[in-house]
């Protein structure tokens, strides 16, 4: 069987926000995409921390005995990625993450969140978020009726996760090769992010590149499947090949 392509959600969206690009990537052998703790069919359950939820996602392919996959993962499901690399090591052969978070973000973004956790909480505000990452009109209406708003204990747990930065400890016994992805538009502070990864996998002596996705804010997989797609299938199916398309980290130093 061909290695299995195993997809993470964002906060706030679910394993169906991924539809698309399952469809595309289906010749590359069996794919899957898993909700996180306080998502989705998940929804029931609290998020405790960045490692339980990467437990869950290793416990989960386990039990569909896959012992060893790529992943994608797209913010949250980015650092719950990494942490599986880290916390389970054999289990991932490939990974493609973007809007990954490796530091902590400006106190001032802190705040601005903090207040911000009653509104996301919110049934109204789901929808809009829903629409305002652009999913496709047939995967928003799915993504809307599959789950509603993530509760606000659950939001403000994983929300002050992400601002403090995942954890890199462990990576260095991974054998992932690890293609950390930004949108050239987004924060610094995700592009540093990106650059952060790459640096702190080649230093382990691991395979990994940083690059940047042309005119492309944070959440830009959802709404390029077929980018996303490509990507994926040059990463995993060449290594260290690049999609041309991404602007390479070195090639700017």
């Amino acid at each position: 069987m061909q290695t299995p392509i195993v997809f993470l959600h964002g906060g706030g969206l679910a394993a169906v926000s991924w539809t698309p690009h399952m469809s595309l990537l289906g010749d590359e052998g069996p794919v899957l995409a898993l909700d996180l703790p306080a998502h989705g069919a998940q929804r029931h359950r609290r998020w405790t921390t960045m490692d339980d939820a990467a437990d869950d996602v290793a416990g989960a392919l386990r039990e569909r005995g896959l012992d060893r996959v790529h992943v994608v993962g797209f913010s949250l499901g980015a650092d719950v990625a990494l942490r599986v690399i880290a916390r389970h090591p054999a289990m991932v052969d490939a990974a493609v993450l973007t809007g990954i978070s490796t530091s902590p973000v400006p106190w001032w973004e802190r705040v601005l969140d903090v207040m911000s956790w009653p509104v996301m909480a919110m049934p109204l505000t789901h929808r809009l978020l829903a629409r305002g990452m652009r999913l496709p009109d047939d995967v928003r209406r799915a993504h809307l009726a599959s789950t509603g708003p993530v509760r606000i204990g659950d939001y403000s747990r994983l929300s002050r996760q992400v601002l403090a930065g995942v954890s890199l400890d462990g990576g260095e016994l991974a054998s992932a090769r690890v293609l950390a992805l930004a949108g050239q538009r987004e924060s610094a502070h995700c592009r540093r992010s990106a650059v952060m990864l790459a640096r702190r996998m080649t230093e382990a002596g691991l395979e990994s590149e940083a690059a940047f996705v042309p005119r492309a804010g944070h959440s830009w997989p959802l709404s390029s499947p077929a980018t996303v797609a490509d990507i994926v299938r040059a990463w995993i199916d060449r290594p260290g090949v690049v999609d041309p398309r991404l602007v390479r980290y070195a090639a700017r130093t």
